[in-house]
């Protein structure tokens, strides 16, 4: 269930920023741009621009169209979200650690001289919350992810890199957004042996690990977060039939959800913080489950309750 509240989160904040980028008209401000006879929008070099003008049949080059490039209001909002759902939950891949054939795979290949699970537990940098809770693990993640986009779809047809970004803007931005919202949220559970999140990696710094709230069965926080998404959502899809701000709307309800979520997190009456390894694991779950028994009630609590024990991961 945490690995789900992190990706619900990071759809929320590709959902806010997809708000903020695409336009009602449903064609994102850039460079000269045509419309050919079938709908399409066409970016093209200046040259073909001019070749296509004043041609009663116009119509774009397949050498120049691609989706990269055509990007309509939901398909670019569509783009941003996943972006968002992907960064919120990528930092987690680090988890990968406790896979019972980490060892005899991962471990072998690169020659790693301790077990999986010592480092989970550690401060290498390539423990649970090491580097891939930083956020420099966001910006060199998408800039390797979009550099490969680049090279392998779009440099065939003859896209300038700086075009390139400047319609990738909203998903990058997406996606450093859902992963930054994760690191976050780690930051409110306890310490345990990393002392928090090493935030500004390469420092060896780690910030939070409060242990304002236990480190599973969180529902309070998943229902906010999928709360939030689902509304930002609906505007998205409604906000050419709106005559007020959309922007502001799916503002003012992401910006709900964070402050309910924080007052849901610093009103726990349980104190889960503790440093290295603790006694206490099975007292602490019990007392989170009770408190999200109390907050949700029996009959939500226990459809959440069945849905976490469906889910195929524990993490």
């Amino acid at each position: 269930m945490d690995i789900l509240t992190h990706t619900l989160s990071g759809l929320a904040a590709g959902a806010l920023v997809a708000g903020f980028y695409n336009n009602r008209g449903g064609e994102p401000k850039g460079p000269a741009r045509k419309r050919s006879g079938d709908g399409a929008v066409c970016d093209t070099p200046a040259g073909a621009i001019n070749g296509l003008i004043g041609s009663t049949n116009a119509r774009c080059s397949r050498r120049y169209i691609s989706s990269t490039y055509i990007c309509s209001t939901y398909t670019c909002s569509a783009a941003t979200i996943a972006a968002g759902g992907l960064g919120g939950a990528l930092p987690d891949i680090d988890a990968i650690s406790l896979w019972s054939r980490f060892d005899a795979t991962i471990g072998n290949f690169f020659g790693l001289s301790h077990s999986g699970t010592v480092i989970y537990s550690g401060k290498f940098w390539y423990s649970h919350h090491g580097f891939f809770h930083s956020l420099a693990a966001a910006l060199l993640i998408a800039a390797i992810i979009i550099s490969a986009d680049y090279l392998i779809r779009v440099r065939r047809r003859s896209a300038t890199f700086g075009g390139y970004i400047r319609r990738r803007q909203p998903a990058i931005i997406g996606f450093v957004s859902g992963f930054v919202i994760h690191l976050l949220e780690d930051m409110a559970t306890p310490a345990s042996a990393w002392g928090g999140v090493r935030f500004f990696w390469p420092l060896k710094t780690y910030l939070g690990g409060t242990g304002d709230i236990w480190w599973w069965n969180n529902y309070d926080i998943f229902l906010i977060a999928a709360g939030v998404f689902v509304v930002c959502v609906i505007v998205l899809v409604l906000r050419r039939f709106m005559r007020f701000g959309a922007k502001c709307l799916i503002a003012a309800v992401f910006a709900s959800g964070c402050i309910l979520c924080a007052v849901q997190i610093k009103s726990r009456d349980c104190d889960y913080a503790f440093t290295g390894h603790t006694d206490k694991y099975n007292t602490f779950e019990t007392a989170s489950k009770r408190q999200q028994r109390e907050i949700l009630g029996n009959k939500v609590y226990n459809a959440m309750e069945w849905l976490d024990r469906k889910l195929p991961i524990y993490f």
